[in-house]
């Protein structure tokens, strides 16, 4: 006796605990469960991870009811959940100093996540084994959305550490979509009574992690990602999402899901025939999300700056090309000639140290320059990197500037190539990959000072290009532009020292920013 699923599907596979037995020191009195999660420790992420890590195991590994499980996981549920949307790389970094936890609470993070999933998938587990009609289960249709909630929550916490998704999290995924589908409730949200109900149906939460996975989740800001998935719940009820007849053929303008595969969403490709045989396949169409999409950037333009969701309008702008199928998604490779080794430095200052008192390479120490990236990929737009067993890969995010370091040989000076992080993304075995976008022009390290102040900041000076059309640009750390009114540049001339007034802001971050300037005539 199971709950039906396509006939060219699997039998229902996911993973739960092995073994259930009583485990001591479990709280299973809901009183006792509330006061100790009002007393952990939120102020300290690190012991609040590890504690609720171990308590979920331990409650896991109890024999319960279904009632008693999913009241019980609900609470563990919802102090999670805010951690989780509330944390990012830069407001780790502030809150644990050592490179080496902030590694660990990712990682442990991402284990409490999947261990609360894996309390809700208990429930659909055992239910599947003792009947065969999800229709008359309400509470196991509860435990399903719980789950693929969860699961979602999961996959966004990688996406906002740029981390690769779990082995089979989209399997799973797919499998509890296909149970409701089958059942006729996927599109339904989840009533058990009037107390206990959902907002959304399992088939939203789905389609909202599916699309925000579409959306180029690693070439995102850590705080867009969040953003994404969020805006992704809201559009996904316009999306449409049915099962691929036996006879069709691929179609322009959908996606499609192969339900046995842990892969993103594929633009108008068909999971492949093995032996006249195709796996359960969804078609995801997203036309009528970029219709939606159309009418609000329609409103937003008759706003203007005045819009009241302006930085949601940008976000929608960078992510619906990856909606539309037809849009070029990757870069053409090209083989890589020269050098197929460089260097990286992070970070404005370390760039500047590293072109202003040129040391040989790699460096002995230093957690960005001990060995070199191999180069994957090199055209006009940037390069494509890769590399293992870096000491602060989970620092790096998208925007991050960075320094091209490149030498013909070991007695040459390094070449310097100016960029921004545009793509990351680090797998189980610590390979990271990374691609960079140039910051084109020739870029010559120079100091300023604010006003009358004898302070002196890096910076980098990229010199007027007037064939490509280019200005000239400074390069500063962040909020340079909108404080000061006259730099001071000092280049390592005095006679070529002068000053200049912020003009245009071309891009800006949390880490830097470029703008052109106006020269001030003493």
């Amino acid at each position: 006796m199971s709950f039906p699923l396509p006939a060219n599907m699997p039998s229902l596979s996911l993973s739960i605990p092995t073994e259930r037995h009583a485990v001591g020191n479990v709280e299973l009195n809901e009183e006792l469960l509330y006061h100790w999660l009002r007393r952990l420790p939120t102020a300290n992420p690190l012991e609040f991870s590890t504690r609720y890590l171990d308590a979920l195991k331990r409650f896991n590994a109890n024999d319960v009811g279904h009632v008693q499980r999913i009241k019980l996981l609900d609470m563990y549920r919802g102090p999670l959940n805010k951690l989780v949307l509330s944390l990012t790389i830069p407001s780790l970094q502030q809150q644990l100093v050592n490179a080496d936890m902030r590694l660990k609470l990712i990682d442990e993070l991402g284990d409490v996540i999947n261990e609360l999933a894996r309390g809700y998938k208990i429930i659909v587990v055992e239910a599947n084994e003792q009947s065969n009609n999800l229709k008359l289960k309400p509470l196991v249709h509860m435990a399903i959305y719980r789950a693929m909630d969860a699961m979602g929550l999961l996959a966004l916490h990688c996406y906002n550490f740029y981390r690769t998704l779990p082995s089979r999290l989209f399997q799973e995924m797919h499998q509890l979509l296909m149970l409701t589908l089958t059942a006729e409730i996927a599109d339904r949200p989840v009533f058990v009574n009037s107390q206990y109900k959902s907002d959304f149906s399992v088939q939203q939460r789905y389609l909202q992690i599916m699309l925000t996975s579409i959306c180029n989740p690693y070439g995102l800001a850590c705080g867009d990602v969040v953003r994404c998935y969020q805006l992704m719940l809201q559009l996904a009820p316009a999306a449409a999402l049915t099962l691929l007849p036996d006879s069709a053929k691929p179609e322009a303008g959908h996606f499609y899901i192969n339900c046995l595969s842990d892969r993103t969403p594929m633009p108008s490709v068909l999971p492949p025939l093995d032996d006249n045989y195709r796996p359960t396949t969804l078609i995801l169409d997203t036309k009528p999300i970029l219709n939606r999409v159309d009418k609000l950037f329609d409103q937003a333009a008759a706003q203007g700056e005045s819009h009241p969701a302006a930085e949601n309008i940008r976000l929608l702008r960078q992510l619906m090309p990856y909606l539309n199928t037809s849009y070029q998604r990757k870069q053409p490779r090209l083989p890589v000639e020269g050098s197929k080794a460089a260097y990286v430095a992070v970070g404005l200052d370390a760039i500047h140290q590293r072109v202003s008192a040129p040391l040989t390479l790699p460096v002995a120490g230093d957690p960005w320059l001990d060995s070199a990236w191999e180069v994957l990929n090199k055209n006009s737009y940037g390069y494509l990197l890769q590399k293992r067993k870096i000491r602060l890969a989970h620092d790096l995010k998208i925007g991050d500037f960075v320094g091209i370091l490149e030498t013909a040989g070991k007695e040459a000076k390094p070449d310097l190539k100016l960029a921004s992080v545009r793509w990351l993304r680090t797998d189980d075995f610590e390979q990271s990959k990374m691609g960079l976008k140039f910051i084109h022009g020739d870029a010559i390290p120079v100091f300023f000072s604010v006003g009358n102040s004898e302070k002196r900041q890096p910076a980098f000076l990229i010199r007027e290009n007037t064939l490509q059309h280019q200005p000239a640009m400074l390069i500063t750390t962040s909020g340079i532009h909108n404080t000061a009114s006259e730099l001071t540049i000092k280049t390592g001339k005095k006679r070529f020292n002068f000053t200049v007034r912020p003009d245009k802001l071309l891009s800006q971050n949390d880490g830097f920013e470029c703008f052109t300037f106006k020269d001030i005539i003493n």
